[in-house]
């Protein structure tokens, strides 16, 4: 049994489709899908599959099925709390892993979270074009767009027999089911139409049963998997929101991309490669969408330099989804080093300081105490007062802030009273469990770093770790 993990609403298929398109590789009786959110995209395909409730859940309460050969995330588990406790028990269980997800940039997966997940998980699966494919290893594969598909000499000639198009303009694909880049196409098109004429602005993925055409206008449902690929390849030039594996796929037919419209959290142009940046136009309003589209239009020169470009980043491949099923078939799973646990605790604003030294140190929980400390110094002394430095940042300050794509940091932090420790008196019935939750840490760890702050503040309960406890400068 093979166990796909995903979650997706209407809207929002992306992660469902990506599943999907791998698990059609394998017989049905050997798949099983846990979801979710809304199960229904992935019930229409036959599939068997339990909706679960995303929330926090403990690993030990989680049942896998017997003879599970692979737990297969279609993207990082890092996305969904109870995902990530599904990471976190198939790999107690020594159960392989394998995780999917996008390849933006060279150097990537040097970054933190994609370091972490490539160690402890089994197979890592990126999405990606090939000159991106010098990241590969053995567990870190680099697959094309996830559809099986080949370009065809000739598409736009037979699709324009088809709907009744000429072949002899330019094609503006537009990928509409995102409203807001329809509205942008649309407005577009008025000031397009001003200035040339032998072009034709498809629009597919609308909320329509038959295709509808207005001039030089030509609107279409959403198509089948072949069909839109078909489009994609006629056109000569794609507008889309910015959904990467919609790029992909674009990139890899050789077509020049606009990305209209406001992009993701962390789907920004600034993370992409630089040799993408430089092939991917984008904008923000119809005005500069027309303008960029007329610029394509009227430059050939400038157009065939873009499509030069884009063939020396990709070879034209496509079928990733059975190329991933290929290295799922075969996955065994791999005997994972042992993690040297540390903890490091501070105090105040050595939660700010201590920064360069979390950076430094691999799987380090940080325990950090906002309280009134002892004064003039940090000996013991009867004076204590607030630290006014951290009182007065904001939470975003004490959160990664860095150039890795996907920031990361987890952080516990106890805030006592401004004076003293008036507010212990709000969980006397508490405080006993308290102070066993901190000596468990303490006992777990391999390695306890404290600052001297904490030296002092923390004395009793560090002195039957003293042989693992570490004063460090912050």
């Amino acid at each position: 049994m093979y166990i796909f993990i995903t979650y997706g609403i209407p809207g929002w298929r992306g992660v469902q489709e990506r599943g999907i398109a791998i698990a059609k590789n394998f017989k049905k009786n050997e798949i099983l899908f846990w979801n979710g959110y809304d199960s229904n995209f992935i019930k229409k395909f036959g599939f068997n599959c339990k909706t679960f409730n995303p929330s926090l859940i403990d690993p030990k309460k989680i049942r896998f099925p017997t003879k599970t050969k692979a737990v297969i995330f279609a993207d990082l588990p890092s996305n969904e709390l109870f995902i990530f406790s599904v990471f976190s028990a198939a790999i107690q269980r020594n159960i392989p892993t394998v995780i999917f997800d996008q390849i933006y940039r060279r150097n990537q997966l040097k970054e933190g979270v994609y370091k972490n997940f490539i160690e402890n998980s089994d197979l890592l699966i990126l999405n990606g074009l090939n000159f991106l494919q010098k990241g590969e290893t053995k567990k870190i594969k680099i697959i094309p767009p996830l559809p099986d598909y080949k370009s065809r000499i000739g598409i736009k000639k037979a699709l324009a027999l088809k709907y009744d198009l000429d072949p002899n303009n330019i094609w503006i694909l537009v990928s509409g089911y995102f409203k807001p880049v329809t509205k942008m196409a649309k407005s577009a098109y008025s000031i397009i139409s001003k200035k040339i004429k032998e072009f034709s602005l498809i629009i597919c993925g609308l909320p329509i049963k038959n295709p509808l055409k207005n001039k030089n206008r030509f609107f279409l449902p959403y198509l089948p998997q072949k069909e839109y690929l078909e489009l994609l390849d006629a056109s000569d030039i794609f507008v889309s929101k910015f959904g990467y594996l919609q790029i992909l796929e674009a990139l890899a037919l050789k077509k020049p991309v606009i990305v209209a419209g406001e992009a993701g959290y962390v789907l920004k142009m600034g993370i992409l490669d630089k040799k993408l940046q430089e092939v991917i136009k984008y904008v923000d309003n119809s005005s500069d969408l027309a303008k960029k589209i007329l610029f394509l239009v009227e430059n050939t020169k400038k157009l065939k330099e873009i499509k030069n470009k884009i063939s020396k980043l990709h070879n034209g491949s496509f079928g990733g989804a059975s190329i991933a099923a290929e290295y799922i078939k075969n996955i065994k799973p791999i005997k994972r080093m042992e993690t040297k646990k540390k903890v490091l605790i501070v105090a105040n604003d050595e939660l700010k300081k201590a920064e360069v030294l979390i950076k430094k140190e691999k799987y380090i929980y940080v325990l950090g105490i906002i309280t009134p400390i002892s004064q003039p110094g940090p000996e013991l002394h009867p004076v204590k007062r607030a630290d006014k430095i951290i009182l007065s940042r904001k939470i975003g300050e004490l959160t990664p802030n860095d150039n890795e794509i996907l920031a990361h940091g987890f952080k516990q932090i106890y805030i006592f009273s401004n004076r003293k420790y008036d507010g212990l008196v709000d969980i006397i019935p508490w405080y006993n469990l308290w102070l066993k939750n901190i000596n468990l840490i303490l006992k777990t760890a391999d390695q306890v770093l404290v600052s001297p702050i904490i030296k002092n503040f923390f004395y009793n309960l560090l002195l039957p770790f003293k042989n693992k406890v570490k004063v460090v400068k912050i």
